[in-house]
């Protein structure tokens, strides 16, 4: 605690660096009971055996019946059954079309296709459930630079929501025509955005990273909200320390992942305290430094614990 008070904290990610001051105490609206119950630890995913174990799992998703997970470290995607039983892998490593180098961001869409985000190559590649490359997403704008350091993502409603770390930005893409349709933060508003999420009425939640802090988007692109733990969002002491992954339930309940507390946080609507679970270490229900967070539609919530290589999973009560 000291050398945290003298010094700044300094923390490297793969190429990004954030710089804060020495984290701050958590000061949290009062926890609010009854919203929702904490989430109950259900089971732990560590990938195959041998050569196949996970190693620094990023982000985490679920198509069809299946989980799938950014094994970042291996440059490849491991896919599971609904249970966690793994299945297969995929992924080559290297820098040609369709290779991998560290994937980040992952999510599936209602046709079987699986997006992955390759954040050093400064991709967006799609794979069918099997994973069989098909092709490279919006190819025009990695090529014009627009697409550089592409981070989380997630598809809702016919669309694919990306963050771009380094431009600070989050695209909105069609997703049959791969067509930016908008662009969100462009006002300055986010610096680093990672985790990314869509309610069912179309809000968007961005993790604004360097800022410690989750910003609220209307449909249209509109900040509407910002969520830290304070009173009003926009307080310096906010709970969250490096925030990362992000999911929303279909109560409206927020979940956020404080990377450097090893804790998730639980919002309502408005943006106050529920509850938090999680804390650091190596028990079922600690983790050490948490990156990824995904909801699935039965309300399962999935966990990369990205130090202890393994992805946690809950259940919502």
């Amino acid at each position: 605690m000291l050398f945290l008070a003298v010094f700044s904290l300094l923390f490297a990610y793969y190429g990004y660096t954030f710089v804060t001051r020495k984290p701050p105490v958590p000061v949290a609206s009062p926890i609010i009971p009854g919203r929702t119950g904490v989430p109950t630890f259900d089971f732990m995913i560590y990938g195959g055996f041998g050569a196949m174990q996970l190693n620094k799992p990023l982000a985490v998703t679920t198509a069809g019946n299946r989980i799938y997970v950014s094994d970042s470290d291996n440059a490849r995607i491991q896919v599971f059954d609904n249970t966690g039983n793994f299945l297969f892998a995929f992924g080559e490593r290297g820098n040609d079309m369709g290779q991998l180098q560290y994937p980040y961001g992952i999510a599936g869409d209602h046709n079987g296709n699986i997006y992955v985000a390759e954040l050093r190559l400064g991709r967006v590649y799609v794979f069918d459930a099997d994973g069989n490359f098909r092709r490279e997403f919006a190819p025009q704008l990695r090529q014009n630079r627009t697409i550089a350091s592409p981070g989380d993502l997630t598809v809702f409603d016919n669309k694919l929501y990306l963050t771009e770390i380094r431009k600070n930005q989050v695209y909105v893409f069609d997703l049959q025509t791969e067509e930016l349709i908008q662009t969100v933060g462009m006002k300055g508003d986010l610096l680093a955005p990672n985790g990314i999420a869509v309610d069912e009425a179309g809000s968007l939640y961005v993790v604004d990273t360097g800022r410690q802090r989750v910003v609220v988007y209307n449909a249209a692109g509109n900040p509407v909200r910002v969520i830290n733990g304070t009173p009003t969002g926009h307080g310096a002491a906010s709970v969250l320390i490096n925030p990362r992954g992000i999911g929303v339930d279909r109560a409206g309940n927020i979940y956020v992942v404080s990377n450097l507390s090893h804790t998730v946080y639980v919002f309502d609507r408005e943006g106050r305290v529920v509850h938090q679970f999680g804390g650091q270490g190596d028990g079922n229900t600690e983790f050490m430094f948490p990156n990824g967070l995904h909801i699935d539609p039965t309300g399962r919530i999935f966990i990369t614990d990205t130090t202890l290589n393994r992805v946690a999973v809950y259940r919502a009560r």
